[in-house]
């Protein structure tokens, strides 16, 4: 933008300015082995779409958040901030054929989740709405049914599906560079062949029209008048391609430029242009399916309390310590034969109990319990005269399961905790408990 208004000592120092900011983050996030120190999915996302990862450096980084991805059955984990930069970032590393699979996906969380649901919108959450339980699961009146953040994948759609991308301001130039998937990529179901779009802009109306069979590539295009396009045509062998049935190098209007990688580069005059390209493509090595992610609410011993004491413990089969969370907010502990269940009865369900003295030290609590329904749960602590706030609490997110379960929950801030809150559920919902028990680690 400084450039643009010719204010160039602006321009550079704002230049110097990002230099200074890759560098720094490269020095505190990234590992030479392709890792961040931070270990979601959405942090690859975000680093490699803000561009800061080196360009030497970004099919290793890529490749590391496919692999990511795989181990989670081949399922995304990004939420409101990750998700836009997802499916581009991963067509830019060399995944396209795992972008278009997540595209065409029907597991949750997916778009043709929400579309098996009965969506005709994109949502705010993947489950604003489901056949199961309706509106259930989130309050409505809380969610957008129309919504960017999981929306954006539109823009993936035209600039990376389809092709039509602007190659500077206002589409006086355009690039049209359709990528599709791999033939055999999708072991589910048959991966996207063809696409249509087409995008009004302000020079006119661009058209791509592609079709991929049995390798052989048809693109069809328009390009508005007054305008000049850059159009990268999948093809193993040049002498191939043609245009509305002529050699390449005899269409007309059609300048050929170079080739890059398995892609032609051909500059064409504004007009309609009828390409193929035979062999275009090869069958993919690999075809992704979904699986069941491993449960990571599961707390898998670490921190591990195999080492630390004991210091209080409540049975909620024996009715004495159910008594001892005496405190309780629109909830109410059930006996069902053999099992006791926290059941909500109203929003913002609480069970609260006062230790018999202050406890102090790294301090871990253990909730045996059997989710019965997806569930965010939060822990709560406080000191004999203090109050629960957000700043002295811990959430996670705990997923149905078929049997108990054990949760590990590190909890404290180093001051002294006389009082424990358990916000089993954000609303609605039930769940099989069997024990708690707060371990000190030091001892």
């Amino acid at each position: 933008m400084a450039d643009a208004i010719a204010h160039d000592d602006e321009a550079t120092a704002y230049r110097e300015q990002l230099e200074k900011i890759k560098k720094a983050f490269n020095q505190k996030y990234a590992r030479a082995d392709g890792t961040l120190t931070v270990p979601t999915q959405t942090a690859y996302a975000l680093a490699l779409y803000a561009d800061v990862i080196p360009e030497a450096k970004r099919k290793a980084f890529g490749q590391t958040l496919a692999d990511m991805i795989h181990k989670n059955g081949n399922r995304m984990t990004t939420g409101f901030l990750g998700t836009r930069p997802l499916l581009p970032v991963l067509s830019s590393v060399g995944q396209n054929d795992l972008a278009v699979f997540l595209f065409q996906s029907r597991a949750f969380p997916s778009w043709g989740y929400e579309v098996e649901q009965g969506a005709t919108t994109i949502w705010e959450r993947w489950d604003s709405y489901t056949k199961k339980d309706a509106f259930g699961r989130h309050n409505a009146a809380m969610n957008s049914f129309a919504h960017y953040a999981f929306g954006a994948v539109c823009e993936w759609m035209f600039r990376t599906l389809a092709g039509i991308q602007s190659d500077g301001p206002g589409y006086k130039k355009i690039i049209i560079r359709p990528m599709p998937p791999s033939p055999g990529s999708n072991a589910e179901r048959r991966q996207i062949d063809w696409v249509d779009a087409s995008y009004k802009s302000i020079r006119g109306l661009i058209k791509s029209r592609w079709h991929l069979k049995d390798g052989r590539f048809e693109l069809n295009i328009t390009i508005p008048t007054n305008t000049t396009a850059t159009v990268y045509i999948p093809a193993i062998d040049v002498l191939k391609v043609t245009e509305s049935g002529l050699p390449i190098s005899q269409a007309k209007g059609v300048r050929v430029v170079r080739t890059d990688g398995d892609r032609l580069v051909v500059v064409v005059e504004s007009g309609k242009y009828s390409f193929v390209s035979r062999g275009a493509s090869k069958r993919a090595t690999e075809a992704f399916k979904t699986s069941e992610p491993p449960d990571k609410s599961i707390s898998r011993q670490e921190p591990d309390i195999s080492k630390g004491r004991r210091i209080a413990q409540w049975d909620f089969r024996n009715p004495d310590d159910v008594a001892k969370w005496s405190k309780r907010n629109n909830l109410k502990i059930e006996r069902r034969k053999e099992s006791t269940f926290l059941v909500a009865t109203g929003s913002d369900p609480q069970i609260e109990t006062e230790l018999d003295r202050s406890a102090t030290g790294p301090l871990v609590l253990q909730i045996h319990a059997l989710p019965s329904q997806n569930t965010s749960v939060q822990l709560f602590w406080a000191s004999s005269k203090g109050s629960y706030s957000a700043g002295a609490s811990v959430r996670r997110e705990l997923k149905t399961t078929d049997k108990m379960q054990e949760y590990l929950f590190p909890i404290g801030d180093g001051k002294p905790i006389r009082h424990l809150r358990f916000d089993p559920f954000p609303d609605r919902g039930e769940m099989r408990i069997q024990a708690i028990a707060l371990y000190r680690l030091d001892s």
